[in-house]
């Protein structure tokens, strides 16, 4: 049976763990980190009351709740582009989701790797590369799977300046994806450099960051690419005319 030895500080044996005991314990650490990667304190339990349960959710998701209020306003802030296509609010759920899942996948694996042995320093250029690469992929597939979709529902429904449309949201989400996994590396390795746990708070924030910038693109990318095209939408535009 396999064992593991437990020295003093003199290299002297004190005992032994057996493999019993070191499967208790990566289950264990497993658990903490799934719990501190859902901003969740890691000595949660199950059986815990109302009360434990709030004190130790409602710091995260206070904070949660703060960034919510600065994606509103950062949605007000483009209250004209909004009044000009209100199409463009479909989007933003869309953008989102997909900012918030790019960076927990790239958080996740950079957390993992941290806690492992697949990671060392000199590989930080490489590793931060090759999410990077994997993201502009996974954007570029995305997008294009968007605008298709976009251009497939214009034939049913009324939507101006649809390839335009489906430019914007092709662009946007190919920007979002790339940031995303870029703070998602990020974000763990600078917390590590702080001396924190990579792993605490991540999850909120990396997904708080992700929306306001994601939404901030979208509007941006959507006044250059889809604004400017609305007049000039051809028969679409006489449709939606009241």
């Amino acid at each position: 049976m396999p064992v593991v030895p437990v020295t003093d500080t003199r290299g002297r044996l004190v005992g032994i763990i057996g493999a019993e005991e070191l499967r208790h314990i990566g289950q264990q650490e497993i658990a903490e980190d799934l719990k501190q990667l859902s901003s969740v304190a890691p000595d949660s339990d199950p059986l815990d009351l109302p009360m434990t349960i709030l004190q130790r959710r409602f710091p995260w998701l206070a904070s949660a709740l703060i960034g919510a209020l600065a994606a509103g306003l950062i949605v007000g802030s483009f209250e004209e582009a909004l009044e000009e296509a209100v199409i463009l609010a479909s989007l933003i759920p869309l953008v989102m989701d997909m900012a918030g899942n790019a960076g927990i996948q790239s958080s996740t694996v950079t957390i993992e790797a941290m806690a492992g042995a697949s990671f060392w320093r000199g590989d930080i250029r490489g590793r931060f590369l090759r999410e990077i690469g994997g993201a502009v992929l996974n954007g570029v597939a995305v997008g294009l799977l968007t605008l298709v979709g976009i251009q497939v529902l214009s034939l049913f429904t009324a939507i101006e300046a649809p390839l335009w449309l489906g430019l914007t949201a092709a662009i946007t989400l190919l920007l979002i994806t790339v940031q995303a996994a870029a703070v998602g590396v990020l974000v763990p390795l600078g917390l590590s450099k702080l001396k924190f746990n990579p792993a605490v708070g991540t999850g909120v924030f990396i997904t708080t960051v992700n929306d306001l910038l994601g939404i901030t693109l979208l509007f941006l990318v959507a006044k250059v690419f889809y604004l400017p095209h609305l007049v000039t939408a051809g028969p679409a535009a006489a449709a939606l005319s009241p």
